[in-house]
Formats: structure tokens, sequence, C-alpha cells
């Protein structure tokens, strides 16, 4: 079956999670308890495993909220270089395949060395960090909510083996991707 975080919209998951900008959300002070409500009937439904479809509501509706006090976010892009905004895009939808920054680089019309200084000036990292941080982000959402074997998310994220991938994670998170799922994976007792 499909994990759980696979059905939620992925474009307002990802725009909502986005490990670029880290300024957080600002939540107005009358809205606090209506969405700590909504988090406890999450987590209430979560523990009862009673109905998969009733959570995935109450989940989208806490990510809705979240996204329309979020709409202020990407400030590293705002006013200062709208094509960062685009490259986020950019990357968000194409990570997986495309691993160079000059693929990235001819999509918003600069050079793969420009746009590398645009990133080190506006966000403080390179591309390369950018994407491994993508990378190490969907590795661990997958071996924790999917189903997949490791080496079918390693074939997901483009690696071309099983052990590129573990080599890859190991050096990022400190472990090897068995052991994060049997650390933190929902389904560790499976595997």
């Amino acid at each position: 079956s499909e994990s759980f975080f696979h059905r939620i919209e992925e474009v307002l998951f990802r725009q909502l999670f986005l490990p670029f900008d880290n300024q957080g959300i600002q939540i107005p002070e009358q809205m606090i308890k209506p969405l700590e409500a909504l988090f406890n009937l999450i987590l209430l439904e979560q523990e009862e495993l009673a109905d998969i479809s009733l959570l995935l509501k109450y989940t989208s509706a806490l990510l809705f909220q979240l996204q329309r006090f979020g709409k202020h976010r990407l400030s590293v892009a705002a006013g200062n270089d709208a094509r960062i905004t685009r490259l986020f895009q950019i990357m968000s939808d194409n990570f997986k395949e495309h691993r160079h920054a000059s693929f990235y680089a001819e999509k918003i019309g600069v050079s793969a060395k420009r746009i590398n200084e645009i990133l080190r000036s506006q966000a403080g990292v390179t591309m390369s960090q950018l994407l491994n941080e993508l990378l190490v982000i969907e590795s661990k959402r997958e071996l924790y909510h999917g189903d997949r074997s490791i080496k079918e998310i390693a074939y997901l994220l483009g690696f071309t083996d099983q052990s590129y991938f573990a080599r890859f994670f190991k050096k990022h998170m400190g472990t090897n991707p068995e052991n994060f799922r049997e650390q933190f994976g929902r389904h560790a007792s499976r595997y």
C-alpha cells in the first residue's frame, strides 16, 4: 500500500516543509487552540488506527491551515532574486533524477557557477548541499513511512545501486538505511 504522506498533496507538503527556509511560521494567537485541537484529533486517530481516511482528512486540513500562515516563506528569494524561488520549485520537482548544478542553471538561465554564487549569497549553501539535503529528507521519509524495500528506494531516488545509496545515507546520517528503518521506521517489526 502507499505510504501515508504519498497520499497528501505532494506540492502542499513540499511547499510547507522546503528545507531552504528555517524562519518558521507565524500563527495568529486566535488560531493556536483550533490547530492544537486538530493536531490532537490526528494523534487520537493515529493511536487508534481507526479510520485512515479520517486521519488523512485531519492531516490535510492541518497542512492547509499551516500553509495559509506560511505564505510569506521563501523570503531568501523575496525581493532579492526571484530565480531562487523558481530554482527551489525546479529542484523539488527534479532532484531525484538530476543532481548537477548545470541542469538547474540551464532551467533558470544562468551558469552553474552563477547559480552557486546566488545560493551562497542568498541561502548560505551550495547547489550540491541543497540537493543532498533533499535526498536525505526524501530518503528518511521513504524509510520511515514507506513500504518500499531499500533497493526500491535507492532506485526511486536515482541511485544506480543500493550500495551507493547506503554509502550516501550513512555519510549524511551516520547510520545505514537498514538501521535507520529498524530504529525509526513505523513498520520496523516487518523488516
